[in-house]
């Protein structure tokens, strides 16, 4: 029997996107709200890393390429990574549209297959980090120094640890105008420090399909050591892609670091 593969592979073979997530095909946000709010973190994230047009940025685990396009937009020799070759195909598409370049890679996080010293600017967006056991999530931050320059920044968007505990919904359930019903049940692993996600999804011939999502979840000091593990002190924190300062009950954790 082939061994199961971890939820990280399963879950964005396709129905990620497809039925769950924000900015996807049944997206339960709205198409131009969400493009709007987009492009505002792509601006947050130009500003944050200070980089020049024409510096090289990886997106790290870049999904289907939405920030990695508007980058290429900005004048960023932008490379995607991601391990989904569904995500990569829409990624090519969206560049195609857009009418960049971009170089795509399929890989794991924990292997960039890109020499030492590749790039200006690395971004790991929408919580993309935490995938992992610890040692392995170390692993992860320490092949992004490797392929940093001296001085190049990281810009690590996560959940916040703590504005999550004061926000927990334990379970809810949504129906789309096609019928299809998707169930969602929330619980925390507080040994393993991880947000426990089951996704039930029901489609309107009655077939399910079950999903599950188990980030590790930080707080900054947790980050703070991680990353200085790899090389990379934190800089700043910030609690929103407005720049709004980190606070206890902020619902993100956008950690810039720099390589020493």
């Amino acid at each position: 029997m082939a061994p199961e593969l971890p939820w990280y592979v399963t879950l964005y073979e396709r129905d990620y996107h497809d039925l769950l997530a924000p900015g996807g095909l049944r997206s339960p946000v709205d198409s131009e709200a969400y493009d709007r709010q987009t492009d505002e973190e792509a601006a947050f994230v130009a500003t944050a890393l200070e980089l020049s047009a024409g510096a090289s940025v990886l997106d790290l685990c870049c999904g289907w390429g939405r920030h990695t396009v508007r980058l290429a937009q900005r004048g960023y020799a932008m490379t995607g990574l991601d391990l989904s070759p569904y995500h990569l195909d829409l990624a090519r598409s969206a560049a195609t549209r857009a009418s960049v370049d971009v170089d795509w890679i399929e890989s794991d996080m924990r292997t960039i297959p890109r020499p030492d010293g590749s790039f200006d600017g690395v971004i790991s967006m929408f919580t993309s980090f935490g995938y992992l056991d610890d040692a392995e999530n170390q692993r992860v931050l320490d092949d992004v120094a490797r392929v940093l320059v001296p001085g190049g920044k990281l810009l690590l968007d996560v959940l916040n640890r703590d504005g999550l505990a004061g926000s927990f919904r334990e379970r809810y359930w949504t129906r789309g105008e096609d019928e299809v019903i998707v169930l969602e049940q929330h619980g925390w692993d507080a040994t393993n420090g991880r947000l426990e996600v089951d996704w039930t999804v029901i489609d309107r011939e009655g077939v399910r399909r079950a999903h599950h999502y188990a980030p590790r979840v930080y707080t900054l000091q947790e980050l703070e050591v991680l990353l200085a593990l790899a090389g990379m002190p934190v800089r700043a924190a910030f609690g929103g892609f407005d720049g709004r300062p980190l606070a206890r009950d902020s619902r993100r954790l956008i950690v810039l670091a720099q390589k020493s």
